[in-house]
This record gives structure tokens, sequence and C-alpha cells, in this order.
């Protein structure tokens, strides 16, 4: 990790190396999150390349 950053409590963001932005939201579901965020990252191969990941709900992150 790169940087962190947070406008409020429910807008943190973490920037990877590469520059790949991570969108955390709140500090709620943390473990959780951080299990998306890992599955999403091992899954490169197949989701091609990614410049944000949104895990922010997790139930239902977006990658961009």
């Amino acid at each position: 990790m790169n940087s962190a950053k947070a406008e409020s409590d429910s807008t943190v963001e973490l920037e990877l190396d590469g520059g790949v932005t991570v969108r955390w939201g709140d500090s709620t579901r943390g473990n959780l999150k951080a299990e998306v965020l890992a599955q999403l990252v091992d899954a490169r191969e197949q989701t091609g390349a990614v410049n944000v990941y949104d895990v922010s709900s997790p139930e239902h992150p977006v990658l961009e």
C-alpha cells in the first residue's frame, strides 16, 4: 500500500502499488472487505486490468 486518505469516516480510500485505488468506505465489516478484496486481486487473470476496486459494499463490489 502506498497511501491512505479519508475525506470523512465513510470515504476511506487506499492506493496500492501501481496506482490501483481501493474504495474501502467506512470502518464496518473490515474482515469481509479484506477477504473480498483479496479474492478480486487474486482473480486478475479473469477480470483484466483494474484501476479501482470498490469494496465499500462488499456484497456488491465494483471494478473499474
